[in-house]
């Protein structure tokens, strides 16, 4: 029997108290707060009139995308047991895991670093290239080492799902869903993928495709 295109609906985490203290939260993991778990309870039972026909669900190691992952299929009654995927994880921020003023590494440091006058004018590829030179610690990879990272996390999921005939539910982190964004379209998304958002995908047995970005599902609602 020919096998058809399965779709992969990947969601960011809610929102944990890193987040709302905007600290650098990449592989480093802090608890969702109380508001975080109704949002996503609410996002779940939006996502839960879409006609989904989910048969598998995946979240990355961290614990907050386990837990939001928990909320959403008691939302979206979806009985079925998770798996953890490998390579879904957040970016690895090395020596900045933590720190105290995410918005100013973002948006003053690294364009500083890498003799830039704006975020604005940097691509994915020179922001990931950019922590990996300022990372103290030696941790966080390059540019190339991400993107392989993350397309082999994703494509495992993908070939997972098309070898079971399955469409996904995916819970990984803002940062990664983004740069996935942008190794597949092209496309620089600065503005940050809201806790809840989505990234709609399809596989076809050799390649990702794009079908829908709902950065702010909840504005778009």
């Amino acid at each position: 029997m020919t096998k058809q295109p399965v779709k992969l609906y990947v969601v960011r985490h809610g929102k944990t108290i890193f987040n709302a203290l905007d600290r650098m939260q990449g592989v480093g993991d802090s608890p969702l707060l109380e508001s975080g778990k109704e949002e996503i309870r609410e996002i779940g039972r939006l996502y839960a009139t879409r006609g989904w026909r989910i048969g598998q669900t995946f979240h990355s190691v961290a614990p907050r995308t386990k837990n939001s992952l928990a909320i959403l299929q008691e939302e979206m009654g979806l009985d079925v047991t998770p798996i953890e995927a490998a390579d879904i994880e957040e970016w690895n921020f090395g020596s900045f895991e933590g720190f105290d003023g995410g918005i100013w590494v973002n948006n003053e440091l690294i364009p500083y670093t890498a003799g830039k006058s704006s975020l604005k004018e940097m691509t994915f590829a020179e922001i990931a290239d950019t922590f990996h030179t300022i990372d103290t610690l030696g941790v966080t990879p390059n540019w190339e080492q991400l993107r392989n990272r993350i397309l082999r996390g994703f494509e495992g999921v993908a070939r997972d799902l098309y070898q079971r005939q399955e469409d996904g539910l995916i819970v990984s982190h803002g940062k990664t869903m983004s740069t996935l964004y942008y190794i597949l379209t092209g496309e620089t998304f600065l503005a940050g993928i809201k806790n809840g958002g989505l990234l709609e995908l399809s596989w076809d047995g050799e390649q990702l495709l794009v079908d829908n970005f709902e950065p702010d599902v909840l504005d778009e609602s």
